[in-house]
């Protein structure tokens, strides 16, 4: 005779239940049954911070991210000091590239468990993701640090009001500082970059001297943030290209709302070299095309074809197909005219194929110090930028390429015309 099938096991009475049995269909990966125990609980128990929590994780698991997000701040609206689920929810937050609200779950989290390495590896996770990681190599560049030392140690007198534009993580601020000002005024639009230049500030007890704003420059008024009009300015607002992040107009406004008469500026210019280049590995994805056999075309859609591409030349396969030329200088001390363009023609010196026009530039910190952007040059972080043209252009030596380039505030634009047939 067949012995009866054993009964079903009785359902949980209480939310403690409910929570560790999904728990385990969390651990044992059902969790589809997870989601499912972890909702007939909160009937059970609506207000059970561990079946919200499980809850959003069994949502999280099933692609559900908004969803998990919703549930997690339920179970941290019950229990305040839930640290799991704050770390939790933080996981959840980065996955959706909400980093600035990751990093609030992570520390709320820490908060309560300091010694918690999962919120605090998720807290160094969405902190490096939420600052350009450019930043590293710019402070690792100790040729822009020590050509930016020398020129603010010789431009800063006793008594100097300082305005240093962009601050970053307050370093050129306190150069400023330790050379003497009086004060310096240090702007920093990021706000978390701000604090953290607080922290960096008074870590190394220039608290007194150097005030940290959380602002753009253009925002800074005379009177409210500068106690006077500034004696000295000191910035590095600087990409590859120079002016692409805002140089021209906070320079513009700056000479014209914050500057004393006679005031210093550091960088006191630039001037931009050019020359006609060859980068076949470059070429490839410039635009987008055939790769490995199969057309990848559609993906040149993202590429940002009125910008250009900063380059490390050095790293890559390219030759120069004319000797450089200055293109443009820039003169940081007065407004500078934007836009500007002009006509150019370029004397081709090798034979080859052009893709595009390669750009680098010198910085003049004063009128002795000065730095370069190009191949070898003292300044690394900066790479060369190359605009590509929209067509291969064959060349030999003898031949001349007309070049328009232009610029406005933010950017640059360029177009090459091949030589004429003979």
């Amino acid at each position: 005779m067949q012995e009866p099938s054993p009964p079903p096991p009785e359902a949980p009475r209480d939310g403690d239940s409910w929570a560790r049995l999904a728990g385990s269909l969390l651990y044992e990966g059902k969790v589809v049954q997870a989601l499912e125990a972890a909702e007939r609980g909160l009937k059970v128990e609506p207000r059970h911070p561990m079946l919200q929590h499980n809850r959003g994780m069994a949502l999280k698991q099933l692609g559900r991210m908004e969803d998990a997000i919703a549930a997690l701040r339920l179970a941290i609206e019950l229990a305040p000091g839930f640290a799991l689920a704050h770390t939790n929810l933080g996981t959840c937050l980065i996955d959706r590239g909400r980093h600035d609200e990751a990093i609030a779950a992570y520390r709320a989290a820490l908060a309560v468990e300091p010694d918690n390495p999962v919120a605090r590896d998720g807290l160094s996770e969405a902190l490096g993701r939420s600052l350009p990681s450019w930043h590293f190599p710019m402070l690792a560049d100790v040729g822009r640090n020590q050509a930016y030392r020398r020129a603010i140690e010789a431009a800063v007198k006793p008594g100097m009001l300082v305005l240093d534009i962009g601050t970053g993580t307050g370093l050129l601020a306190m150069m400023a500082a330790r050379a003497g000002a009086e004060k310096v005024i240090a702007c920093e639009m990021d706000p978390r970059l701000a604090e953290l230049a607080r922290e960096i500030v008074e870590r190394n007890g220039l608290a007194a001297k150097v005030t940290v704003l959380a602002r753009k420059s253009t925002e800074v008024a005379v009177g409210r943030d500068l106690p006077r009009r500034a004696d000295l300015i000191v910035s590095e607002i600087l990409d590859s290209a120079v002016i692409g992040e805002g140089m021209i107009p906070s320079m513009r406004h700056a000479l014209s709302e914050l500057a004393a008469p006679g005031v210093r500026i550091v960088p006191a210019g630039a001037e931009v070299h050019a020359a006609l280049v060859e980068a076949p590995g470059l070429r490839r994805v410039n635009p987008v095309g055939m790769i490995e056999g199969f057309d990848l075309s559609p993906f040149d859609r993202f590429r940002n074809q009125s910008s250009g591409q900063p380059t490390d030349l050095a790293a890559e396969e390219y030759r120069f197909l004319s000797a450089p030329m200055p293109i443009y200088g820039f003169d940081f001390t007065r407004p500078v005219p934007s836009p500007r363009e002009r006509w150019v023609v370029v004397p081709v010196t090798e034979s080859g194929t052009v893709h595009g026009i390669a750009l680098w530039f010198d910085l003049k910190l004063d009128d002795r110090v000065t730095a370069s952007t190009g191949v070898g040059g003292q300044m690394r972080h900066w790479r060369q930028t190359i605009f590509f043209n929209d067509r291969d252009i064959p060349v030999e030596p003898g031949q001349e390429v007309d070049l328009e380039i232009g610029h406005d505030d933010g950017g640059w634009w360029t177009t090459l015309i091949p030589p004429r047939a003979p």
